[in-house]
């Protein structure tokens, strides 16, 4: 390969590589979030109210980035108080 018609003094390399992947050795379990739970009228307006109460107190931050992230966490700990469902599904086969 050195002596190609190229004006580099960089000469390719070649290799043969073998890669083994395994999985990993825990399963982790992935919370799913259940909107079915806001139709009830009295979850919903907890929800509501915990999330309003979350968002009034990022109104004063006036930094983007950190305003970004705040309302960020506010959804999200909001949704996994109420929305999240720590039991698992059985599928129908």
């Amino acid at each position: 390969m050195p002596g190609a018609d190229i004006e580099s003094d960089h000469i390719p390399l070649r290799a043969d590589i073998i890669l083994r992947l395994s999985r990993p050795n825990e399963k982790t379990v992935r919370k799913t979030l259940e909107p079915k739970v806001l139709k009830d009228e009295e979850r919903r307006s907890l929800y509501e109210e915990h999330l309003y109460e979350e968002l009034e107190s990022i109104r004063s931050i006036n930094d983007t980035n950190e305003h970004w992230l705040k309302l960020k966490e506010a959804f999200t700990e909001t949704n996994e108080i109420f929305l999240t469902n720590t039991g698992r599904r059985k599928r129908n086969k």
